[in-house]
């Protein structure tokens, strides 16, 4: 929006106090400020990256290129953050350059990822002389109220469409206005707001009201919302109302008002405050302006936008958050001492203050690989000199991980000098320069691998250098209670929770629910194969292929198992490589059910490898019969399901297949991949014999003619595997 004073600012260099900047070296630009007088308040302010900071994400920087007022046309300059210009001004690429400077700081800075664009307003708020919004404009002309509409969307889209062209990953927050206020007493009323009042007035005998200029702003943001925010890649940060929910409307507190809705689909009634009122007037830059906000009201929507829009982008949908268990389980030591009364960090004198911080991470599902962890805490006390801030006197702090407890778990003296499994284990980024600053740790692959996803993790932050004074910051323990002032909105207000936490992306491991039949035990009568082999208690609790050669494991059952399922035998499924068929990945025993489906050993989960999800050959495998593979590799999940008697299998004549229905040929009774003369040899020589036995075909429980009549009749058949 146009500014209504002339703007004198000064380009704010934030300058960060990191404590680690991972990699090394300074934040990257992220966020893309663009467009008028609002998106160059939010700019110039220097709040912006402040608050990104605030929430714990210093490392990602907000940039703009700012320009006071609106330049005539053929403006040549770099800027991008015009305040004054209009959607019209930006679609006129022969006279003005916004959309190319916008392209050339993409490309100069490629880890930009949004663009902010506020836009639109001065092209409603022109009034009835300059061709924009005014009550009742349809009186006039027909039709000319969704007409100046379309224009502002067709003149947006050449924005969004233009810089997508060139950088189509990109994409775009459309900035929302907020409720204004024209009613400026005195002297002051006619430097700007009596006038554009008028303007924007169909009678100026009977001038638009207070709420019928909040209205004019939601039927803007209305229109945004269905025609523009419907586009792919186009977001929306609904503004409208916010400073009515932070300050109150002077008739209601604050808090006490709705806030703006935040999630789509937006409802008809998507905007917060008190459409009736506006704005109060001490929320604004000035005494003669109607529609910028101070700074304060900016930094709020700032804080909207990171709360609602890049929070959620730079946390990346983790898989599960976890918090610290608090009590005596998080705190601080200093080799002598020890509290759990919050976290310390720093120098206690000549000793260093090391925080403790214990996690449950069992929640992570066992045999996960963990692909990232950042963790998170929010300064709550500091005692004379941020550590933090000066890294020459106290050096570079240090996450340390232990797959356990650093001793016992509750929190002991000895916490603070008891090795751990990593050191220099993640990257710190966050200048926790006051109260209610998160501090983000990211763990580098060495604290990756120190997570425990069996039991307990525990987190030693510290400092190495002494001051040879108290220096230290407070952070929250899993103990602390949510804040819940509405005028310090910081990461704990997000989380709605102010206790530390963990985020973790982490790939399952493959889990497979598989399905196989064997020709030897099935029962026509039944469609199920027999439990001869159990019912006799004939089958081993440790499984067989490891004996046999087949396989490096130690899968092992129990006889309450055994007895409380229809176990037909031991099978063996195969994970081979998608390339290469021949390469073996991971191998994995599991128990046979009566119905076809392969059990762990537990006698209920499906089998579970340590593979990470992708595509494999599988094969399965059974001590007498002869072993099948898919025809194709196979994508493995956490939920996958395989189901041998119908999929389509390797080779030839892989598996008995005359009633429909695939089973694996039986009779390998020397497991050697073949089927001859050998084979039935051996099932005579172990006639009559009752033990589990490969020549026992048929699983019966004894050899016997039976067995030597499967091996002759399906003599000649060779297992189909590379």
């Amino acid at each position: 929006m146009k500014s209504i004073l002339p703007i004198v600012f000064i380009l704010f260099f934030y300058a960060y106090s990191f404590a680690q900047v991972c990699p090394t070296g300074s934040s990257e630009p992220t966020i893309l400020l663009a467009g008028d007088s609002w998106a160059e308040y939010m700019w110039s302010d220097g709040r912006y990256n402040p608050v990104l900071d605030k929430f714990g994400f210093a490392d990602k920087d907000a940039i703009g290129n700012p320009l006071g007022s609106s330049p005539n046309p053929g403006y040549t300059g770099p800027a991008y953050t015009v305040s004054g210009s209009l959607a019209r001004d930006w679609a006129d690429k022969a006279n003005f350059p916004y959309i190319n400077n916008v392209i050339d700081e993409i490309t100069a800075n490629p880890t930009i990822k949004t663009v902010v664009l506020s836009i639109g307003g001065n092209d409603m708020l022109a009034g009835r002389p300059e061709g924009g919004w005014y009550q009742n404009m349809d009186q006039d002309v027909p039709g000319a109220e969704a007409a100046l509409l379309d224009e502002l969307k067709n003149n947006t889209m050449v924005i969004i469409n233009d810089i997508q062209a060139v950088h189509p990953d990109v994409e775009f927050l459309i900035s929302s206005y907020d409720f204004v206020n024209f009613s400026i007493p005195g002297f002051a009323c006619l430097f700007y707001a009596c006038q554009k009042r008028r303007d924007l007035s169909y009678d100026n005998n009977n001038l638009i009201t207070d709420a019928e200029l909040n209205q004019m702003m939601i039927t803007i943001e209305t229109f945004r919302i269905n025609e523009i925010v419907s586009v792919p890649g186009v977001y929306f940060d609904n503004a409208i109302g916010l400073m009515h929910y932070y300050y109150g409307d002077g008739t209601n507190a604050p808090g006490t008002l709705p806030y703006p809705e935040q999630t789509t689909p937006y409802s008809a009634t998507f905007y917060g405050g008190n459409p009736s009122l506006p704005a109060l007037r001490s929320n604004f830059r000035n005494g003669f302006d109607p529609i910028h906000l101070d700074e304060d009201g900016y930094e709020y929507k700032i804080i909207n936008q990171t709360k609602t829009h890049f929070i959620p982008q730079f946390r990346a949908n983790p898989d599960i958050t976890i918090f610290s268990n608090g009590g005596n389980e998080d705190g601080w030591s200093n080799g002598v001492n020890s509290n759990t009364n919050g976290v310390r960090v720093g120098n206690n004198t000549n000793r260093s203050y090391s925080g403790i911080l214990s996690f449950d991470t069992s929640l992570i599902p066992d045999g996960s690989t963990v692909d990232k962890v950042s963790l998170f805490l929010v300064r709550s006390g500091l005692s004379n000199a941020n550590p933090f801030s000066d890294q020459a006197v106290f050096g570079a702090p240090i996450l340390e991980v232990k797959k356990g407890s650093f001793g016992q778990i509750e929190i002991e003296n000895n916490d603070a000098t008891t090795p751990a499994d990593a050191v220099d284990a993640g990257c710190f980024h966050g200048s926790v320069s006051g109260n209610n600053y998160a501090l983000r740790i990211d763990l580098n692959a060495s604290g990756l691998a120190a997570i425990n996803t069996s039991g307990t993790t525990q987190f030693r932050i510290s400092f190495p250098n002494a001051s040879g004074t108290s220096d230290f910051v407070t952070f929250n323990d899993g103990d602390a209670v949510l804040d819940t002032d509405i005028t310090t909105e910081s990461l704990e207000e997000y989380m709605e929770d102010a206790r530390p936490f963990l985020d973790i992306k982490y790939t399952p491991p493959v889990q497979l629910a598989a399905k196989v039949m064997l020709q030897g035990p099935y029962l026509s009568s039944t469609g199920l194969m027999a439990t001869n082999l159990n019912d006799n208690g004939l089958i081993p609790l440790m499984e067989p292929y490891s004996a046999l050669g087949m396989h490096v494991g130690s899968e092992e059952t129990s006889a309450t198992v055994l007895a409380a399922h229809p176990v037909v035998d031991w099978v063996l499924v195969e994970l081979r490589d998608k390339t290469n068929a021949a390469t073996m990945v991971e191998t994995k025993a599991g128990l046979l059910m009566t119905d076809g489906s392969i059990m762990a050993e537990d006698g209920v989960s499906d089998l579970t490898f340590s593979s990470t999800p992708d595509s494999y050959y599988v094969a399965v495998r059974h001590r007498n019969h002869l072993g099948v593979m898919t025809l194709n590799p196979t994508v493995l999940t956490e939920d996958s399901v395989l189901d041998f008697t119908t999929s389509a299998l390797f080779g030839t004549d892989a598996a008995e297949a005359s009633t429909g229905t695939q089973f694996l040929w039986a009779g390998d009774a020397l497991a050697d991949g073949e089927l001859n003369a050998a084979d039935r040899s051996e099932c005579w020589n172990n006639r009559n014999d009752i033990t589990y036995l490969l020549s026992d075909c048929d699983l019966s429980g004894s050899t016997d003619a039976a067995d030597r009549s499967i091996t002759w009749n399906n003599r000649n058949k060779m297992e189909q595997l590379p």
